[in-house]
This record gives C-alpha cells, structure tokens and sequence, in this order.
C-alpha cells in the first residue's frame, strides 16, 4: 500500500467513526465506497488533486453501473466525507462545496443533473436556487 492509499485508508477510519454507525453490513458499504472513490481520483486525477471535473468524470462512472438513485446517494455519502476532510484540515478544496455555491445546496440533485441532463438541469439548478 502506497502513502496516499495508507492515509487515504486512515482518513475514512476516522470518519466513519465518527459517524457511529452501528450496522457493520451500512460500515462495509460506506468504506467500499469512499475507497473507491479514493483509487479513482488517484487514478484519474494525478498529480493535479481533486477537482470538479474529477467528481463529474466519477459521477459519470458511478452511473454506468447504478441507478440514479443510488448515484445521488452515494454523492451524497461522498460529500460528507469530503466535507469532514475540509473541516479536518485534511482537504483544502471540496469540489461539491464549489458546486453548491453554483448550483444549490442539495447534493443529489446537483449529482442527478450533472449526469443525466447535465446542461439543461444545470441551467434549471440554476434559475431555481
């Protein structure tokens, strides 16, 4: 396991600790989750970190293999812990937060729009606020 893997792997420890969940079946899923989305962005961003084309590209990836449904959820799941990183000082930028301010505050419907009717839901994002 490389450094990035191994503090990747110590951050989602201590955010899901701090969630208290209490199902470990709900623990297994959010960890699987949050450490796959760690290995895309290592894999898709680089060098260059995370960015809002990353979280596009992955939310685009997500829905190749899900329903919509669980795509929002899952952004939503995501956010949280991008959140928590920021909040920890472990992130400097959380690229859902950037896409609040330009399209709301609501996580899934962002998430739903940028992959099915990225610019015209975006738009509508927008107008609605």
């Amino acid at each position: 396991m490389n450094a990035r893997a191994a503090e990747d792997e110590d951050n989602i420890s201590r955010f899901l600790k701090s969630l208290r969940l209490r199902n470990r079946d709900a623990l297994r899923l959010y960890r699987g989750l949050l450490r796959s989305f760690g290995c895309f962005v290592r894999t898709q961003s680089g060098s260059t970190g995370l960015s809002e084309e990353t979280v596009l590209a992955w939310l685009k990836a997500r829905r190749e293999h899900c329903s919509l449904d669980t795509v929002e959820r899952q952004a939503r799941q995501v956010d949280r812990f991008l959140e928590w990183l920021q909040m920890n000082g472990r992130l400097l930028n959380n690229p859902f937060k950037q896409l609040h301010v330009q399209y709301g505050q609501r996580t899934g419907p962002i998430a739903r729009a940028l992959v099915c009717f990225r610019h015209a839901c975006v738009i509508f994002l927008r107008t609605e606020g």
